[in-house]
């Protein structure tokens, strides 16, 4: 089960990289850096799939552990304190735990915010230091969610890019299936919408509707193939 391999990871946006200011700086240069041409919906697929590139080198360049942070912080807290006993309050212990104190809230935010994230679970108390349920409850349900054997007919399949190539099959199937004669309704009496209706029907959507729903969707949904949620979009 530990050493399963069902191919490399897919991209996914962490809302925590939006309390990095240098993270912040350089999405917006990346993004207007990246110059292409063509139709609309073609140039935001095209930019989406550099920045996702730009993000992953930045990502790897920077990649630091928060938790080993969180554990060394503590460790000079504790010494900090241990001083404060012995020697009494001064101005420069008083600055050091003060510091101390303001990376370890960063890196508990940090931490938790990511967690949270992987277990998709949505909290009320964003303050209250949960990490350890949230990495029990992404465990859990990565656990539950993953393929690791899959029976088709009478053959049981157990190779990840075997199992991927029949759940693809199967679902392109559903849309290759031949079209069928349907009956045609012959009513004269139904209900019709008015031209006005009909127009505001046909209508396009104006730039504060789509706005509109945009902010007012939650921030971890929307998480498509290209891996960024609506935090992303709500933020930049």
């Amino acid at each position: 089960m530990g050493h399963y391999n069902s191919g490399p990871k897919p991209f996914l946006f962490y809302n925590s990289w939006l309390v990095d200011k240098e993270f912040d700086r350089l999405v917006k240069d990346w993004w207007s850096s990246c110059a292409v041409q063509g139709w609309s919906g073609y140039v935001l697929q095209r930019k989406f799939k550099d920045l996702k590139g730009k993000i992953k080198g930045w990502r790897g360049y920077t990649r630091s552990d928060t938790e080993e942070k969180i554990k060394l912080l503590e460790s000079e807290l504790q010494s900090v304190m241990e001083s404060l006993e012995s020697e009494g309050m001064s101005d420069e212990l008083r600055g050091k735990r003060s510091q101390i104190l303001s990376g370890l809230w960063e890196g508990y935010r940090i931490e938790e915010s990511k967690w949270r994230q992987k277990s998709r679970l949505r909290w009320l108390k964003k303050g209250d230091k949960n990490t350890s349920f949230f990495h029990f409850v992404s465990k859990r349900r990565r656990a539950k969610n993953q393929i690791c054997r899959l029976r088709v007919g009478d053959t049981e399949l157990n190779d990840p890019a075997t199992i991927k190539e029949s759940i693809r099959a199967q679902f392109q199937s559903f849309f290759t299936r031949e079209e069928l004669l349907r009956p045609k309704l012959k009513c004269t009496n139904l209900v019709k919408l008015s031209m006005a209706d009909k127009r505001f029907l046909d209508d396009t959507f104006s730039e504060a509707e789509i706005w509109d729903v945009l902010k007012n969707c939650d921030g971890n949904k929307a998480q498509g193939p290209d891996g960024f949620n609506f935090n992303f979009f709500k933020h930049f």
